[in-house]
C-alpha cells in the first residue's frame, strides 16, 4: 500500500489532500517523498498527536504543509489532481505495511469530483450535496463506481443492500458492536448466508476503550453466519452475491453507523469484484466456531471485573488522543483545535437495537441482580434467569457486599448452570472451595414428593 500511495502522490501536478485520522511521520514523509516542489499540501487529522506527527513531516520535508484537526472524521482518501484513493488504511506504518487493508486507486471522473466536494466540505465548509442511493439506483446507473459517504448513503445504503441480497453477503470489519450487527442480519433474509471477517482480540473488547464488542461474534454465529478470525484485518468491506462491493472507512459500530464520517466506493466492476473476493479468500485461515468461542467469552466474562476500561462511547470528539509517549500531555493539549460545524450523520436518527447492559461497567456499577429467594448472607440460587444475571449476583457479592465466600445452590436441571458459573471464574482470584451433592426432597404441583439431585459449590476470594 504504501508504494502505491507513494506513487499516485509522485504523479500530481498541482495538489495532495490527504484524509486520515491517524498519521505517523514516518509514514507520511515516505508517501510524500517524490512530489513536486510545486504541489501543494494539506492534511486533514482526527487526532492532536496525528496533528504535530503532521508539523515533524513539514520540518523534515522542508516544505509548507497546511493541516486542520476534525476529530469526528474516519475518512481514509488520498485526493490528487487526476486520482483518488479511498478504504481503510490510515496515513501510518502499522496502516501502510502490516495491517490487511483494502483501497481502491481511481480516475474516474465522477468519484474525483464527488471526492473533492466532499474533501471542501470536510476543509472549510464547503456545500456539498450528495445523492441517496437505493438499490434500484445502484443497479440501473451506468456508471461503475459511486462515491458514498456518512452525509446521506452509510450505513443505510449498506442495510438496504442487505435486504436485497439472495444467496451472499461477505462483511470484513475489524471492530464491531452487537446493535450494529443486528441491525445488519435483522436486514437480512434468513436464506441469505452470511460470512464475516473479523479480529477476535480480548483488548479490544475491553483494555482498548471496549471499541469492540464479543457479543456481536456470539450473535452472529448464533445466526448461523460463518465467523474468521483475522488477527491483522483493518479492510472494511461488504460484498452481496458476488456482485456488488462496497469498500470504504466504516466499522459496523454504533459509532460508524451514527457519529464518526466514513467514506467509500460503491463498485458495480467485474474485475474489481472479482479481486475482492480473492483477497478475501485468502483470509480464510481461523474459523471461530461456536462451542470455542463460547469458551473465549466465558473466559472473558470472569475477568471483566478486574479490567478498568474506558466507556465504549465518548462525548465529543470520537479520536482520543493515543497517549504517544514522544508528547508530553501539555504539548497535545496546546494544540488548538477551531471550532468546526459538522453536518448531520445520514445515520443520526437511526434506531438501533438495544445493546445488552455492558459487562465492562460491572465493577463500578453493579446492579442487584439476585433470583427472588436469595438469601441476603451470600447464597445464589441458581433459577432459569441467563448464566450471566448469576455471575453478576456473585460478582455483586464479592465486590460490593464485601463477602470472603459465596455458595452456588442448583437442583435437578440446573445443577450444569451451576457448574457452568463455578467454570466462569476459574481464571480470576474467585477459586473453589468445595462441592457439594445429594439428594433432597421435593414436593411438585402435583402434591407428589420427587428425590431431586442438588449441588453447592462454595466460592472464596484469595486474599
Amino acid at each position: 500500500m504504501s508504494e502505491e500511495l507513494r506513487d499516485v502522490c509522485a504523479r500530481a501536478s498541482s495538489e495532495v489532500l490527504i484524509v486520515s485520522p491517524y498519521v505517523t511521520k514516518e509514514a507520511l514523509i515516505h508517501i510524500l517523498g517524490e512530489i513536486g516542489d510545486d504541489v501543494s499540501v494539506a492534511v486533514i487529522v482526527g487526532t492532536r498527536s496525528s496533528y504535530l506527527e503532521v508539523k515533524k513531516a513539514e520540518e523534515f520535508l522542508n516544505r509548507e504543509i497546511s493541516v486542520r484537526l476534525r476529530g469526528r472524521v474516519h475518512c481514509k482518501i488520498v485526493l490528487t489532481d487526476n486520482e483518488v484513493v479511498i478504504g481503510s488504511s490510515n496515513m501510518t506504518v502499522s496502516g501502510l505495511e502490516r495491517s490487511h487493508e483494502a483501497s481502491i486507486v481511481t480516475n474516474d471522473p465522477n468519484v474525483l469530483s464527488n471526492a473533492r466536494s466532499f474533501c471542501k466540505l470536510l476543509w472549510e465548509g464547503a456545500e456539498y450535496k450528495e445523492q441517496y442511493y437505493r438499490y434500484p439506483d445502484i443497479v440501473g446507473m451506468p456508471m461503475d463506481n459511486i462515491f458514498v459517504t456518512s452525509l446521506k448513503n452509510l450505513p443505510s445504503l449498506v442495510l438496504e443492500l442487505a435486504k436485497h441480497a439472495e444467496k451472499s453477503i461477505i462483511i470484513a470489519t475489524p471492530t464491531y458492536t452487537v446493535d450494529a450487527i443486528e441491525l445488519l442480519l435483522n436486514a437480512t433474509k434468513p436464506s441469505t448466508h452470511v460470512e464475516a471477517f473479523v479480529k477476535v482480540d480480548e483488548k479490544d473488547w475491553g483494555e482498548r476503550g471496549a471499541i469492540s464488542d464479543p457479543w456481536a461474534i456470539r450473535l452472529l454465529l448464533h445466526k448461523g453466519a460463518t465467523v474468521w478470525d483475522v488477527p491483522l484485518l483493518h479492510a472494511k468491506i461488504f460484498i452481496i452475491d458476488y456482485k456488488i462491493a462496497l469498500v470504504s472507512s466504516m466499522n459496523f459500530t454504533n459509532q460508524s453507523f451514527k457519529y464518526i464520517f466514513d467514506a467509500g466506493i460503491i463498485t458495480k466492476n467485474k474485475n474489481l469484484v472479482d479481486s475482492l473476493v480473492e483477497f478475501i479468500s485468502r483470509l480464510r485461515r481461523r474459523q471461530v466456531e461456536r462451542e470455542a468461542f463460547e469458551g473465549i467469552l466465558a473466559s472473558f466474562n470472569a475477568k471483566l471485573p478486574f479490567i478498568l476500561a474506558s466507556a465504549a462511547q465518548k462525548e465529543g470528539d470520537h479520536f482520543s488522543d493515543e497517549e504517544d509517549p514522544s508528547y508530553s500531555e501539555a504539548e497535545v493539549k496546546d494544540v488548538e483545535a477551531p471550532s468546526y460545524t459538522y453536518p448531520e450523520h445520514a445515520g443520526s436518527e437511526l434506531n438501533l437495537p438495544l445493546p445488552p447492559k455492558p459487562l465492562r461497567r460491572i465493577r463500578s456499577k453493579v446492579p442487584r441482580i439476585r433470583p427472588a429467594d436469595t438469601p441476603p448472607e451470600g447464597v445464589v440460587l441458581i433459577g432459569r434467569k441467563p448464566l450471566i444475571e448469576y455471575f453478576k449476583a456473585c460478582t455483586f457479592l464479592f465486590l460490593n457486599e464485601r463477602k470472603s465466600s459465596v455458595t452456588i445452590k442448583a437442583r435437578g436441571r440446573l445443577i450444569s448452570k451451576a457448574v457452568d458459573l463455578a467454570q466462569m471464574f476459574r481464571h480470576t482470584v474467585i477459586k473453589n472451595k468445595g462441592i457439594k451433592v445429594g439428594s433432597s426432597k421435593l414436593i411438585g404441583f402435583d402434591g407428589k414428593i420427587r428425590d431431586v439431585s442438588f449441588i453447592e459449590i462454595i466460592l472464596y476470594r484469595l486474599s
